[in-house]
C-alpha cells in the first residue's frame, strides 16, 4: 500500500512537472500578436409589448457595431425576418405575430451563426419579469423613499426617463395588465415609425398621461386562492453579471475571454522576457506566466502582473445573482399590506477552488555566476451580500505560494487585505469615483469560523471619503478572518515545484428575501503574480480557478402564512472551469447538483437523480448558467429522501432523441402524436435545421446533416401552442 502511495505521489508530481515545463516550453516567438476570439454582442434589454393584433419589441445588444450582421427568425416557420430596424445598439421591431418566439443571431467571420437574443411574445402574465441592470436599480432606488413619501412603483418606473422608453411599456404591462394586451389606439403613433418610439417626446420621455389604458386586478377579486392585495411579482436581471467572460445562451453557458499576450522584451535582447497567456470566465481564471533571463553579466528583471494592485484599470474578476421580490402599493395608493410582505428562504451556496504551480530554475552557464530566478503567486477570493442598503461579508480566504532558486531569494508576498478590497468599490458603490483605502487595518489570526459583519451603505454617504471608510471596515473584517492558505518556499528545479489546489471557500447560508428588499449575491476574485530572473535563470507560474455560485427561493407554510407566499420556488447558478483546474465540469456539476438537490423538487430538466454521482441525492446540472423554477415553496424542502414529481403537463419530457449511423435523427415516445415543432443547434449556437412532427417515432434526415462533427448537440422541442418546451442533449460519437 505505501509502495502505491509513493508511486501516485511521483505520477502526480511528474504531471504537475510536464504541464509547467510544456507552457515554458513552448513560448510563442516575438512575431507572435496577443490573439482574441471574435466578439460575441450581448443582449442587456428584451422588451416585448403586446398589441391586440400584434406584438412591437425593443431589443439593445450591448457592443453591436454597424459591420456585424444579424439574422433573425420565426422559431415555429423557421421563417427569416426582415422588418426590424438598427439605431445604435438597439434593434427594432415595430410588428410581430403574437404567441411566437424568434431568435437572433450573429454572423460570425466564419460564416456561422451565434444565438445571441430570444423574444417572446407569448401572453406571460404569471412568470418573472427579466429587465435590464438600469431598470432594476431603479426599482431599487424606489424601495429607499420613505413609504410616507412613496409614490407606486408604476409612476415611478412611467416617469424616470432616464429607462429606456419601451421597457417601461413593457414593465407596465408585465407588472400590472391583467390581459397583457394594450389597445392599437394610444394616441401617439408608436409602431407608425419605430426609430422615433420615444424620442419623438423629448430624450426616451413617457407622459404618464400618454400611458396605454390597462385592466389592473380589482383589489376585492380574487384570483387562484391568492390574496389578490398582494401586487407581487419577481423582477430579476436579464443579463448574467460574469466578468470577464462572453454569455452563450443557446447552451446557458459563459464563455471564457482568451489572451494570448505576446512576449515582453527587457530590450535585452532575445533571451529577456516575460511572456503571459489568461483566460478568464468571472471568478474561473487560468493564468500562465514565464520569465527568462539568459544574458551574461545583466542584473535581476523583475516583472508583475495581475489585477490585485495594477493601477492600469484591470477590472476585478466577478459573478452575480439578483433578486428582487417586487411588491407595489394598491391602485388607490394604500401602503403594501403587511401579510404581503412575506418572507423567503433564500440559500447561498458557493464553492471556489484555487490552483497553484510555481517553479523556479537556473539556466546552464559557465559563466555566469550569482544567477537564479523567483516566482510568487497571490490569489483573494470572497463572497457578498448587498441586501438593500447593507452590505454583508459571507466568506474571504487567500491562497499564496512562491519558488525561489540561487541568487535570487524568495519574493515578499506583496498585496495587502486593501488592495483587494479596494477593487471591491466600484462594484459594490458604483458612481464614488476614486477610493482610496487606509492600510492601517487590524490583523489577527485566521479564523475557520466567518464572522459575518454587515456594513450600511446608505446612498446619502457614497461619497469617496464616506466609501472609503466603509470598505476599511470590510477590509478589517475580511483581514482577520479570512482562511490563508500559504505553501512553504519551492527550491530550484523539479525538486522545488509548489503544487496546491485548496478548497478556498464552500459554504451554504441561509438568509431571508423579503419583499421589496432587493438582494444582490457576488463572488469576487483578484490575483498578483511576481517573477524575478537574474542573469540566468527562469520562472514559471499557474493559477487555475474554478467556482459556481447559486441562490434558492423557498419558505416552507407555516399556520399562519397567506398562501400568496406559496408561489413557485425559483433558482439562479453561474458556474466555471477548465480542464486544469481542481474540479473539472462534471464533478462541479456535481458538486452543484447536490446542493440544489437538498432544495427541491425541481422542474425538468433538473427534475432526475444524476447517476453518475457519488451521492443518490445528487440532481442532474446540465448547464454552466441558468436559472430554474419548481414547484410552490410550501413543500417540505428540507426532506432529502422523497419521490420527484413529474411535471405531467408537460408530455415533452417523454420524448427521447438519438444519431442514427445514417447522419439522421431519430425522435421516439411522442406517445400523444401531437403536432412538435423542433429546432436543431449546434454547441456554438448555430441552428442546422428545423421542422414538425406529429407521429409517434420519426426520423429526421436533412443535407444538412450530411458530414457534421462528432460532439454534442442540442435540439430544442416544442408544443405547437408554445406553452411546453424542452432541450434534449446528444452526442454523435
Amino acid at each position: 500500500m505505501k509502495l502505491q502511495i509513493v508511486k501516485k505521489g511521483i505520477l502526480l508530481l511528474g504531471m504537475v512537472v510536464v504541464s509547467v515545463m510544456s507552457f515554458g516550453q513552448d513560448i510563442p516567438d516575438s512575431t507572435r500578436q496577443g490573439q482574441k476570439s471574435e466578439f460575441i454582442v450581448t443582449q442587456t434589454m428584451n422588451a416585448v409589448v403586446r398589441l391586440e393584433a400584434k406584438a412591437i419589441a425593443r431589443i439593445r445588444l450591448e457592443g453591436i457595431m454597424p459591420e456585424i450582421s444579424l439574422n433573425i427568425y420565426e422559431v415555429e416557420s423557421g421563417t427569416l425576418i426582415s422588418d426590424y430596424r438598427r439605431i445604435k445598439e438597439y434593434v427594432l421591431f415595430p410588428s410581430l405575430s403574437l404567441n411566437r418566439t424568434y431568435h437572433v443571431y450573429q454572423f460570425l467571420q466564419d460564416g456561422s451563426e451565434h444565438l445571441v437574443a430570444e423574444i417572446s411574445t407569448l401572453n406571460q402574465k404569471d412568470e418573472n419579469i427579466r429587465v435590464s441592470s438600469e431598470l432594476a436599480a431603479s426599482l431599487e432606488k424606489w424601495t429607499q423613499i420613505e413609504t410616507t413619501e412613496q409614490p407606486r412603483a408604476l409612476d415611478y418606473i412611467a416617469q424616470d426617463n432616464s429607462l429606456d422608453y419601451v421597457e417601461r411599456l413593457f414593465y407596465l404591462q408585465r407588472f400590472y395588465d391583467s390581459d397583457q394586451i394594450f389597445g392599437e389606439d394610444w394616441g401617439f403613433g408608436i409602431g407608425n415609425d419605430p426609430p422615433d418610439w420615444g424620442e419623438l417626446h423629448g430624450p426616451d420621455k413617457l407622459d404618464p398621461n400618454l400611458i396605454p389604458l390597462f385592466v389592473e386586478k380589482d383589489e376585492d377579486e380574487e384570483e387562484d386562492g391568492l390574496d389578490s392585495k398582494c401586487k407581487c411579482k419577481y423582477v430579476l436581471n436579464i443579463e448574467k453579471i460574469i466578468s470577464p467572460g462572453t454569455p452563450n445562451p443557446i447552451i446557458k453557458k459563459n464563455n471564457y475571454s482568451w489572451v494570448n499576450h505576446s512576449r515582453e522584451y527587457f530590450n535585452e535582447g532575445p533571451n529577456v522576457y516575460t511572456h503571459l497567456e489568461q483566460w478568464d470566465n468571472g471568478p474561473a481564471k487560468r493564468q500562465l506566466y514565464y520569465i527568462k533571463n539568459k544574458k551574461v553579466g545583466l542584473g535581476t528583471k523583475n516583472r508583475s502582473t495581475g489585477n490585485l494592485v495594477s493601477t492600469g484599470g484591470a477590472s476585478i474578476n466577478k459573478s452575480e445573482l439578483f433578486w428582487h421580490l417586487v411588491c407595489d402599493k394598491s391602485v388607490s395608493g394604500i401602503a403594501v399590506p403587511e401579510e404581503c410582505l412575506c418572507e423567503k428562504d433564500l440559500t447561498i451556496s458557493y464553492r471556489y477552488d484555487a490552483k497553484i504551480v510555481t517553479k523556479a530554475e537556473s539556466i546552464s552557464c559557465l559563466l555566469c555566476d550569482k544567477k537564479g530566478s523567483a516566482m510568487s503567486i497571490e490569489d483573494w477570493a470572497t463572497v457578498v451580500v448587498k441586501k438593500g442598503d447593507k452590505v454583508t461579508v459571507l466568506d474571504a480566504a487567500k491562497h499564496q505560494s512562491k519558488s525561489s532558486c540561487d541568487e535570487v531569494g524568495a519574493l515578499s508576498y506583496v498585496t495587502d487585505v486593501t488592495d483587494f478590497v479596494s477593487k471591491l468599490g466600484a462594484v459594490l458603490f458604483p458612481g464614488s469615483g476614486s477610493v482610496s483605502v487606509s492600510s492601517s487595518v487590524s490583523s489577527s489570526s485566521a479564523s475557520n469560523n466567518f464572522p459575518t459583519r454587515t456594513f450600511s451603505t446608505s446612498t446619502s454617504n457614497n461619497t469617496p471619503t464616506g466609501v472609503a471608510k466603509k470598505i476599511t471596515g470590510i477590509a478589517g473584517v475580511i483581514n482577520a478572518a479570512a482562511k490563508i492558505f500559504s505553501t512553504p518556499d519551492g527550491s530550484c528545479g523539479s525538486s522545488g515545484i509548489t503544487a496546491t489546489w485548496p478548497v478556498l471557500l464552500d459554504n451554504s447560508i441561509t438568509i431571508k428575501l423579503k419583499a421589496n428588499e432587493p438582494v444582490t449575491v457576488t463572488m469576487f476574485s483578484a490575483h498578483e503574480f511576481q517573477a524575478s530572473a537574474k542573469r540566468s535563470g527562469e520562472a514559471w507560474g499557474e493559477l487555475t480557478t474554478n467556482y459556481f455560485l447559486s441562490g434558492t427561493i423557498t419558505t416552507n407554510k407555516t399556520q399562519n402564512e397567506l398562501d400568496y407566499c406559496c408561489i413557485k420556488k425559483i433558482g439562479a447558478f453561474n458556474l466555471g472551469t477548465y480542464l486544469e483546474a481542481p474540479l473539472t465540469l462534471v464533478p462541479l456539476q456535481n458538486t452543484l447538483g447536490y446542493e440544489l438537490g437538498k432544495v427541491g423538487p425541481w422542474f425538468a430538466p433538473y427534475d432526475k437523480w444524476n447517476s453518475l454521482s457519488w451521492n443518490s441525492s445528487d440532481i442532474i446540472v446540465p448547464f454552466e448558467v441558468d436559472d430554474l423554477e419548481g414547484f410552490t415553496g410550501c413543500d417540505d424542502v428540507k426532506v432529502v429522501t422523497r419521490t420527484i414529481r413529474n411535471n405531467k403537463n408537460n408530455y415533452l419530457e417523454d420524448l427521447s432523441a438519438k444519431f442514427t449511423n445514417e447522419n439522421s435523427i431519430v425522435i421516439s415516445e411522442n406517445k400523444k402524436e401531437e403536432v412538435i415543432w423542433y429546432n436543431f443547434y449546434d454547441m456554438f449556437g448555430k441552428e442546422i435545421l428545423s421542422g414538425s412532427f406529429s407521429e409517434r417515432e420519426v426520423v429526421v434526415s436533412n443535407i444538412e446533416l450530411n458530414g457534421i462533427r462528432k460532439g454534442t448537440y442540442v435540439l430544442v422541442l416544442y408544443s405547437k401552442n408554445k406553452l411546453n418546451r424542452r432541450a434534449i442533449r446528444f452526442s454523435k460519437l
